[in-house]
């Protein structure tokens, strides 16, 4: 007989509906931590692939423009920027990501760090805001700059550097930035700061053996130049190129001594070759004192006066050229503003390449002096062949056509007699010819010689070949001290129709009679309205001086007519 109890279904065994929902958030728990490993993960190799990515990069330019793109992916950002630091504070370069051309465009102007982010440049430190505008330091945004409430920004440094910071706004999707977001941006950042640093090392050393290659070539070549111009025209020339800079120049000495701009490349080169540097100068000073002196932005001092302030120039380094404790002149370097200043890099391989230089044209000079003193001595020794075989055989020809006159007579003897008398000249001619070979080339002072070695000398920087026209003892009835200024007037207006007149031709008139009269005349532009005033000042003391007058007038078919008027004692 069966028991019926035991014929029963075993009963069912029921959960509670509370430990259910425990079960179920727990799953749920588990499945949103799965997710957010994964987020994590492919955070991570998101970090990964980007740090890769920057370090692939040498190019600095380049290099600054992929941690932008990087950094607004990877942390899911709409703008993203990177501000480099310049040496004296302040962003000297601003890389975007995410705004388009035309909204840049429109922004206009970069910013240069202020307002907020000034705040991280005086701060550099981690900065996450959920509104940005909410901050003290914020200023607001310009004209046309697109909404922006978010921000997060972390600093770029390496081994105690900062090298700039890293912006991020507008979190996508409208969030706020996490501080997953800024242990994410710092680890960007810190492999961003690593890769510049390395970047900046390679440029470094790239730029330095290129300034060695170029100043070896450029060294080879000043050595087979013999043209003093020509080897300053190619230290110009290299140096504007190695250097990448909007205009470089070369201060040397004149005839008077005056410094002037020789040789110029680039920015501004026709309205400032000839032109003297005033004594407050960059140049000058780097002269006077024998060392660099660089100035970030030239406009900024009013204490200095330089026609590259006319040019529009920011930075400025010049650079004495000096070899053997000899100053020779002065190398000048700058860019237009907005451009990167000089480094202390630049200013060590600019000075570096200056004293190479120095050293070859004073080697040069060197060398032409030798040269000089040959072909003087050639020059004496010609004299005295001249002297001692031409002369003496001339003059006896003369006395035998002299006797041989006395005995024929007649028209016959007189013709022989002014046969003579030709040899007579002839021979004051070669003594003539005699006292010129035997004057030292260097101790040739008379005024004549002078204008015309300017006259030459001008040619280079006008383009063409100046006309000279001479009247007058000119050599022997002037003062040295008014031969000198009767020079400078001549020098001063050739480098003003230089610099300004964009003529085609210009004539030099120099005659003497009861006052000296000294014309330059040129078919350029006219005189117009000056912005400088000290070349026609200094032309006006100079005529002064000696109780004279110096005007400025237009010529007679179109140019300039510059009349300096000295008279003379009787």
């Amino acid at each position: 007989m069966v028991d019926s109890k035991d014929s029963e279904a075993p009963a069912r065994v029921e959960f509670e509906s509370v430990e259910r929902l425990e079960l179920d958030d727990l799953l749920l728990a588990l499945i949103d931590r799965a997710e957010d490993v994964l987020a994590t993960q492919g955070r991570l190799r998101g970090l990964l692939r980007a740090t890769q990515a920057i370090a692939s990069n040498l190019d600095l330019s380049t290099l600054l423009q992929r941690i932008v793109d990087e950094a607004r992916t990877l942390i899911g950002a709409q703008y993203a920027a990177l501000g480099v630091i310049g040496d004296a504070g302040g962003l000297v370069e601003f890389v975007h990501s995410g705004l388009d051309a035309e909204t840049a465009a429109l922004i206009g102007h970069l910013p240069t760090g202020r307002g907020l982010l000034g705040e991280l440049i005086n701060h550099p430190a981690p900065l996450r805001l959920p509104v940005l505008s909410a901050h003290g330091s914020s200023v607001g945004f310009p004209d046309g700059h697109p909404p922006m409430a978010s921000f997060l920004g972390v600093p770029l440094g390496i081994r105690g550097r900062i090298y700039g910071n890293l912006y991020l706004t507008e979190k996508t999707g409208g969030a706020t930035f996490t501080s997953d977001d800024e242990e994410l941006a710092l680890s960007l950042a810190a492999a961003a700061a690593a890769a510049i640093d390395n970047a900046r090392l390679y440029e470094s050393v790239t730029r330095r053996e290129h300034w060695l290659e170029a100043s070896g070539k450029v060294t080879n070549s000043l050595l087979g130049v013999e043209d003093r111009d020509e080897a300053l025209r190619l230290i110009t020339r290299a140096v504007h190129s190695i250097a990448e800079v909007d205009h470089a120049a070369l201060l040397t000495a004149d005839h008077d001594g005056v410094m002037r701009f020789a040789s110029a490349e680039g920015h501004g080169r026709e309205s400032l070759l000839g032109a003297a540097a005033p004594p407050n100068s960059p140049a000058m000073l780097a002269i006077a004192e024998r060392r660099p002196v660089l100035h970030a932005d030239l406009r900024e001092h009013d204490e200095l006066d330089s026609p590259l302030k006319d040019l529009g120039m920011g930075p400025v380094l010049a650079v004495p050229l000096a070899a053997r404790d000899q100053v020779m002149g002065a190398l000048v370097v700058g860019n237009q503003p907005g451009r990167a200043t000089f480094t202390p890099q630049d200013v060590q391989l600019v000075q570096g390449f200056a004293t190479q230089a120095a050293l070859v044209l004073l080697v040069a000079t060197s060398q032409a002096a030798a040269k000089e003193a040959e072909l003087a001595e050639e020059r004496a020794r010609i004299a005295r062949d001249l002297h001692d075989h031409a002369i003496q055989g001339i003059f006896g020809v003369g006395l035998g056509l002299n006797g041989l006159a006395t005995r024929v007579g007649g028209a016959d003897g007189q013709r022989m007699i002014e046969l003579v008398d030709q040899l007579d000249d002839a021979i004051r001619a070669i003594r003539h010819s005699i006292f010129a070979l035997q004057r030292p080339v260097d101790q040739d002072t008379a005024l004549r010689s002078r204008l015309e070695r300017l006259i030459d000398h001008a040619g280079g920087a006008l383009g063409f070949a100046p006309g000279l026209r001479v009247t007058g003892e000119v050599d022997s009835g002037l003062s040295p001290e008014v031969a000198d200024n009767a020079l400078a007037v001549v020098s001063e207006a050739l480098s003003n129709v230089a610099r300004h007149a964009h003529a085609n031709a210009v004539d030099v008139v120099v005659s003497i009679g009861h006052e000296l009269v000294v014309e330059v005349c040129d078919d350029g532009l006219g005189i117009g309205q000056p912005t400088r005033h000290s070349g026609l000042a200094n032309m006006s003391s100079r005529a002064e001086q000696h109780g004279g007058s110096c005007t400025v007038l237009p010529g007679e078919n179109g140019g300039t007519r510059v009349r300096w008027v000295v008279p003379l004692l009787s």
